[in-house]
Protein backbone atom coordinates (compact mmCIF):
# COMPACT_ATOMS: atom_id res chain seq x y z
CA UNK A 1 0.00 0.00 0.00
CA UNK A 2 0.96 3.48 -0.39
CA UNK A 3 0.14 4.60 3.27
CA UNK A 4 2.21 6.62 5.74
CA UNK A 5 0.30 7.11 8.97
CA UNK A 6 -0.22 10.08 9.92
CA UNK A 7 1.78 10.57 13.37
CA UNK A 8 1.31 14.10 15.24
CA UNK A 9 4.78 12.80 16.95
CA UNK A 10 6.55 12.46 13.31
CA UNK A 11 7.44 15.94 11.46
CA UNK A 12 5.38 16.78 8.29
CA UNK A 13 8.99 15.94 6.38
CA UNK A 14 9.78 15.72 2.81
CA UNK A 15 8.16 12.18 2.18
CA UNK A 16 4.84 14.22 3.81
CA UNK A 17 5.50 16.72 1.36
CA UNK A 18 6.10 14.74 -1.57
CA UNK A 19 3.06 12.44 -1.32
CA UNK A 20 0.99 15.32 -1.08
CA UNK A 21 2.05 17.38 -3.48
CA UNK A 22 2.00 14.49 -5.95
CA UNK A 23 -1.54 13.94 -4.81
CA UNK A 24 -3.00 17.79 -5.49
CA UNK A 25 -0.96 17.40 -9.18
CA UNK A 26 -3.26 14.32 -9.63
CA UNK A 27 -6.03 16.70 -8.67
CA UNK A 28 -5.30 18.81 -11.07
CA UNK A 29 -4.82 16.77 -14.09
CA UNK A 30 -7.83 14.36 -13.64
CA UNK A 31 -9.88 17.22 -13.66
CA UNK A 32 -7.82 19.20 -16.54
CA UNK A 33 -9.37 16.58 -18.85
CA UNK A 34 -12.54 16.87 -17.68
CA UNK A 35 -14.51 19.63 -19.08
CA UNK A 36 -17.71 18.85 -20.82
CA UNK A 37 -18.75 22.19 -21.53
CA UNK A 38 -15.28 22.74 -23.73
CA UNK A 39 -16.47 20.31 -26.03
CA UNK A 40 -20.23 20.02 -25.99
CA UNK A 41 -21.02 22.19 -28.92
CA UNK A 42 -18.55 20.57 -31.05
CA UNK A 43 -19.85 17.16 -30.40
CA UNK A 44 -23.32 18.07 -31.29
CA UNK A 45 -21.83 19.78 -34.87
CA UNK A 46 -19.72 16.78 -36.13
CA UNK A 47 -21.79 13.81 -34.51
CA UNK A 48 -25.14 15.81 -35.47
CA UNK A 49 -26.50 15.35 -32.43
CA UNK A 50 -29.29 17.35 -30.92
CA UNK A 51 -30.21 19.23 -27.64
CA UNK A 52 -31.65 15.95 -26.04
CA UNK A 53 -28.50 13.56 -27.51
CA UNK A 54 -26.34 15.90 -25.89
CA UNK A 55 -28.20 16.24 -22.34
CA UNK A 56 -28.59 12.96 -22.24
CA UNK A 57 -24.63 12.33 -22.39
CA UNK A 58 -24.32 14.75 -19.81
CA UNK A 59 -26.43 13.23 -17.75
CA UNK A 60 -24.28 9.97 -17.98
CA UNK A 61 -21.48 12.33 -17.29
CA UNK A 62 -23.13 12.97 -14.19
CA UNK A 63 -24.04 9.80 -12.59
CA UNK A 64 -21.05 8.54 -13.40
CA UNK A 65 -19.32 11.74 -11.61
CA UNK A 66 -21.87 11.89 -8.68
CA UNK A 67 -22.92 7.89 -7.98
CA UNK A 68 -19.14 7.26 -6.51
CA UNK A 69 -19.72 5.35 -2.78
CA UNK A 70 -18.69 2.22 -4.30
CA UNK A 71 -15.23 3.84 -5.50
CA UNK A 72 -14.80 5.33 -1.91
CA UNK A 73 -15.48 1.30 -0.85
CA UNK A 74 -12.57 -0.10 -2.68
CA UNK A 75 -10.52 3.38 -1.71
CA UNK A 76 -10.26 2.16 1.80
CA UNK A 77 -10.56 -1.99 0.52
CA UNK A 78 -7.87 -1.92 -1.51
CA UNK A 79 -5.51 1.19 -0.80
CA UNK A 80 -4.15 3.84 -2.94
CA UNK A 81 -2.09 2.08 -5.38
CA UNK A 82 -4.74 -0.09 -6.90
CA UNK A 83 -7.34 2.86 -6.16
CA UNK A 84 -4.37 5.35 -8.22
CA UNK A 85 -4.51 2.03 -11.00
CA UNK A 86 -8.08 2.36 -11.43
CA UNK A 87 -8.21 6.05 -11.58
CA UNK A 88 -5.95 4.95 -14.88
CA UNK A 89 -7.79 2.12 -16.43
CA UNK A 90 -11.84 3.92 -16.17
CA UNK A 91 -9.89 7.35 -17.74
CA UNK A 92 -8.13 5.24 -20.11
CA UNK A 93 -10.66 3.27 -21.18
CA UNK A 94 -13.51 6.29 -21.35
CA UNK A 95 -11.18 8.90 -22.97
CA UNK A 96 -9.98 6.48 -25.51
CA UNK A 97 -13.49 5.24 -26.40
CA UNK A 98 -14.75 8.58 -26.57
CA UNK A 99 -12.08 9.44 -28.83
CA UNK A 100 -13.03 6.29 -31.36
CA UNK A 101 -16.73 7.34 -31.48
CA UNK A 102 -15.59 10.74 -31.88
CA UNK A 103 -12.47 9.97 -34.59
CA UNK A 104 -14.94 7.28 -36.09
CA UNK A 105 -17.95 9.46 -36.40
CA UNK A 106 -19.76 6.49 -34.31
CA UNK A 107 -22.97 9.25 -33.17
CA UNK A 108 -24.02 6.45 -30.50
CA UNK A 109 -25.57 8.34 -27.86
CA UNK A 110 -25.35 5.54 -25.36
CA UNK A 111 -22.04 4.16 -26.33
CA UNK A 112 -20.09 7.22 -25.74
CA UNK A 113 -22.81 8.09 -22.66
CA UNK A 114 -20.75 5.18 -21.11
CA UNK A 115 -17.24 6.06 -22.31
CA UNK A 116 -18.07 9.79 -20.75
CA UNK A 117 -19.52 7.57 -17.47
CA UNK A 118 -16.71 5.80 -17.17
CA UNK A 119 -14.31 8.78 -17.40
CA UNK A 120 -16.12 10.35 -15.19
CA UNK A 121 -15.93 7.22 -12.55
CA UNK A 122 -12.35 7.57 -12.85
CA UNK A 123 -12.17 10.65 -12.38
CA UNK A 124 -14.30 10.49 -9.29
CA UNK A 125 -12.20 7.89 -7.47
CA UNK A 126 -9.12 10.16 -8.55
CA UNK A 127 -10.42 12.90 -6.18
CA UNK A 128 -11.65 10.25 -3.40
CA UNK A 129 -8.09 9.23 -3.02
CA UNK A 130 -6.04 11.88 -3.69
CA UNK A 131 -7.99 14.04 -1.39
CA UNK A 132 -8.27 11.02 1.30
CA UNK A 133 -4.10 10.75 1.04
CA UNK A 134 -3.58 14.64 1.27
CA UNK A 135 -5.64 14.49 4.52
CA UNK A 136 -3.97 10.78 5.56
CA UNK A 137 -0.45 12.42 5.76
CA UNK A 138 -0.88 15.82 6.95
CA UNK A 139 -0.77 16.28 10.33
CA UNK A 140 -4.21 16.91 12.05
CA UNK A 141 -3.10 21.05 13.14
CA UNK A 142 -2.83 21.21 9.17
CA UNK A 143 -6.49 19.00 8.04
CA UNK A 144 -8.05 22.12 7.32
CA UNK A 145 -5.23 23.93 5.07
CA UNK A 146 -4.65 20.63 3.39
CA UNK A 147 -8.39 20.78 3.02
CA UNK A 148 -7.87 24.09 1.45
CA UNK A 149 -5.31 23.44 -1.24
CA UNK A 150 -7.40 19.98 -1.83
CA UNK A 151 -10.30 22.17 -2.77
CA UNK A 152 -8.24 24.52 -4.67
CA UNK A 153 -6.15 21.64 -6.60
CA UNK A 154 -9.59 20.15 -7.69
CA UNK A 155 -11.11 23.51 -8.96
CA UNK A 156 -7.90 24.46 -10.86
CA UNK A 157 -8.16 21.70 -13.16
CA UNK A 158 -11.22 23.00 -14.51
CA UNK A 159 -10.29 26.12 -15.64
CA UNK A 160 -8.55 26.12 -19.04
Amino acid sequence: RFSMAANESEPFGLKSIVLTGSNLLLLVLICFVYSFSAFKLDLKQTLRWTESDVGMVFLCASIGQNVAVHLGVACDRYGALVSYALTGVLKGVGLLGMWWCYSSQVTSVPLYGFFLFLDAQGMSIGIIVAMKEVQRVAPSSLSGLMAAVSKFALGAGGVY
